[in-house]
């Protein structure tokens, strides 16, 4: 099956192209010792939930929804909670590893909006073929 059957839009590939295109230059970056601060902070936690919504959105796809479905808002809006609460107060609070930083849970909405905006966007409606 091909990746227009899951992901019809062509702005939603291309948002996936873009977030696993940070992705690797985050990783690469960090081999090279040279992300900047900001990057180093924040990065993963930019691309994370589009590419985890991604995954949930192509699953839901894969199992029998058409392929305009869309992922409800509110569950977006949830996972960006959970990832908030998991990530910055509780995981902290068992690992000393672990960092609380509240901007991530802004950034985690940002990940979310760029996934609803342009990956989870509604799929123009393609006319169908005529038959003479």
């Amino acid at each position: 099956m091909r990746v227009e059957a899951w992901l019809p839009a062509p702005r939603a590939r291309t948002g996936l192209a873009v977030v696993l295109v940070a992705l690797a230059l985050l990783r690469v970056g960090e081999a090279a010792g040279g992300l900047p601060g900001w990057a180093a902070a924040w990065g993963d936690d930019a691309v994370c939930l589009p590419l985890v919504l991604t995954l949930a959105l192509l699953a839901h796809r894969l199992i029998g929804r058409e392929p305009a479905w869309r992922l409800p808002k509110a569950h977006g809006l949830a996972a960006v909670a959970i990832f908030a609460v998991v990530f910055e107060l509780l995981l902290p609070a068992v690992d000393a590893r672990a960092t609380a930083d509240p901007w991530d849970a802004v950034v985690y909405l940002g990940g979310w909006f760029f996934f609803q905006t342009i990956i989870n966007a509604k799929t123009p409606a393609v006319p169908a073929a005529r038959t003479v």
